[in-house]
């Protein structure tokens, strides 16, 4: 029934609310399992729509203000089908929707394109306008931890991993949700990571990728060994922490410098202490 109705400007806000409250976002009326907080709010996200330097800002841009990185989607939802009057969206058209035009850049946009026509992202909102935009039933529905598997990776130059990301929610869901979250290298000289997750080793060392979704964290840990071979012949334990160490060097292929004597062990403790 949603489709045959055409929101204008001259309905106003009210006609627009009772279509959105005759569906329910995780009910049986629904058509499709498009969720406003387990999907679109993660889109806009990944988008950068809600990032600091967009929407998410405490001004927002252009009139349009969306919270931080999508952490209060019952807000987000106010502004979009509530905010300028309706305009933003249009349930009889989704195509058409400003939101939509705007993100793919068929209308002039600060941000430029941020969705491309045909991506998940962009399949997702349309799913969700033609539903009748469903009204989620719980809104502190919320992630409660994120898992990105593997925990750590060895990889050799140019060698790549994928990283797969699951997130469990609060009504006891869980979903992948690599496509959806953000990444980060701590550092990419050693290895760089795509937007879709995927990491690739640049130069030997260590580094760890960052994986943020929904207010989690997970940390995957990255090791790009050296070419040489480790040699611990002359290495003498007397610690755990010590074979913690030894275990490290392996995985690298870094073999140690000679036990230090003391006039060059003080000589490196004071140039660390003024730190030269």
């Amino acid at each position: 029934m949603m489709r045959f109705w055409r929101v204008s400007a001259n309905l106003g806000i009210s006609l627009i609310f009772l279509m959105l409250c005759m569906q329910v976002c995780g009910s049986s009326a629904a058509d499709s399992d498009v969720c406003f907080i387990k999907d679109v709010v993660p889109v806009l996200t990944k988008a950068g729509c809600s990032a600091g330097a967009c929407h998410g800002s405490l001004q927002g841009r252009g009139g349009f203000r969306l919270s931080l990185l999508g952490f209060d989607p019952a807000a987000d939802y106010e502004a979009i089908f509530q905010g300028a009057r309706g305009r933003r969206v249009s349930l009889a058209s989704p195509e058409s929707s400003l939101l939509m035009q705007k993100a793919m850049g068929a209308v002039p946009h600060g941000g430029g394109r941020r969705i491309e026509p045909d991506s998940m992202a962009h399949k997702v909102l349309h799913a969700y306008l033609s539903d009748g935009a469903p009204v989620p039933e719980d809104w502190q529905l919320h992630v409660q931890s994120l898992a990105a598997n593997p925990k750590s990776a060895t990889l050799k130059l140019g060698g790549a991993t994928t990283i797969l990301s699951v997130a469990k929610w609060s009504d006891g869901n869980e979903r992948p949700i690599s496509p959806l979250a953000l990444y980060d290298s701590s550092d990419p000289l050693v290895a760089v990571v795509s937007s879709s997750g995927e990491v690739t080793a640049k130069s030997s060392g260590k580094t760890t990728v960052m994986v943020r979704f929904a207010g989690q964290v997970a940390v995957v840990e990255i090791t790009v060994p050296y070419d040489a071979q480790s040699n611990l012949s002359q290495f003498q334990p007397v610690n755990y922490i010590d074979d913690l160490v030894a275990e490290e060097w392996k995985r690298l292929g870094v073999t140690p410098s000679a036990v230090a004597g003391d006039n060059d062990f003080i000589r490196r403790v004071y140039l660390d202490l003024i730190g030269t």
